[in-house]
């Protein structure tokens, strides 16, 4: 496939094309967040925080994400949705703090600065019950479930041992967009919640929040990367899928990365979008749209 711009090929801009079929406006939660206590803009405990309201809203989510910004820029710019859920258990805590940090704005998100950041990452008690248990296991195995509530939120501590670079954290970051940028750069605010948990076993944490929003996961970013490091692949046929179907949360729209596995079955490219180069390797993405298995299984005589 051969990189072409919109000019060239006559296809249309991908955030165009959301943006026009499927904006929303800032979450009421999103627009009041507090953030006058928020100073430094690192991580501050809060172990009261309710996590319920991120995904009660349209939730974009990134398995392996490490700092790709793609996925931001791409449903952020549409205003297609405000919440974006990173997870990569080979990315440190320090690599995030950096980002966010505003003397390193370069490494940030471009139009944007941090007004608020909560550390909502499990106490060391559990991240070392967690961690026993996974030694005890051959690493070369899926990770048993260990499951945690954070922040009203159940996720799954069962990351594989020998990947883990340090205990378990998730950080929420609010960022705010600069007064110099307007609405077509992206959306005023949006909310990053990021972590060094299972990109696969934590998909099921959409099933525990189906009776909020059953739309969620709204959007994902599907990569795979040879193995890169993963004890499975995210794309067809492997246990991200199966995990979707059991629990039956399925993303509307997927931003796809042709390499190496195929899309998830009933997903159609949305062909007059044009592709986009994303993530280290710069690899093409093009968008998709999940079909109904209705439209898509022949009917039974």
């Amino acid at each position: 496939m051969t990189y072409q711009s919109a000019e060239e090929d006559g296809t249309v801009d991908p955030a165009a094309y959301l943006r026009a079929r499927c904006s929303e406006p800032v979450p009421e939660w999103l627009r009041n967040f507090p953030t006058a206590n928020y100073h430094d803009y690192r991580p501050t405990p809060a172990e009261d925080f309710d996590l319920r309201p991120f995904f009660q809203s349209r939730v974009v989510y990134y398995p392996g994400s490490g700092t790709d910004g793609h996925a931001v820029r791409l449903f952020g710019s549409a205003h297609t949705a405000h919440c974006f859920f990173y997870l990569d258990y080979t990315t440190t805590g320090s690599v995030y703090r950096t980002r966010m940090d505003p003397d390193t704005p370069k490494l940030g998100f471009l139009g944007y600065r941090p007004v608020a950041a909560l550390d909502l990452s499990p106490s060391p008690e559990i991240h070392h019950l967690a961690y026993r248990r996974r030694a005890r296991r051959d690493c070369d195995q899926e990770p048993e479930e260990q499951r945690v509530v954070l922040a009203n939120i159940e996720f799954d501590l069962g990351i594989k041992c020998r990947f883990q670079r340090s205990r378990s954290f998730l950080y929420l970051y609010i960022l705010k967009r600069n007064p110099d940028y307007g609405d077509d750069h992206g959306v005023e605010r949006f909310a990053w919640l990021v972590g060094n948990l299972d990109g696969i076993a934590n998909y099921r944490c959409f099933a525990s929040q189906a009776s909020m929003n059953p739309r969620n996961p709204y959007a994902m970013l599907l990569q795979d990367h040879g193995l890169g490091g993963n004890y499975d692949r995210f794309g067809q046929g492997h246990l991200m899928e199966r995990i979707a179907n059991e629990i039956g949360c399925h993303p509307e729209w997927i931003l796809y990365g042709n390499y190496p596995n195929p899309i998830w079955p009933h997903y159609q490219e949305i062909s007059e979008v044009r592709h986009e180069k994303g993530g280290e390797g710069g690899i093409l993405r093009g968008l998709y749209r999940r079909i109904p298995e209705s439209e898509t299984t022949p009917a039974v005589p």
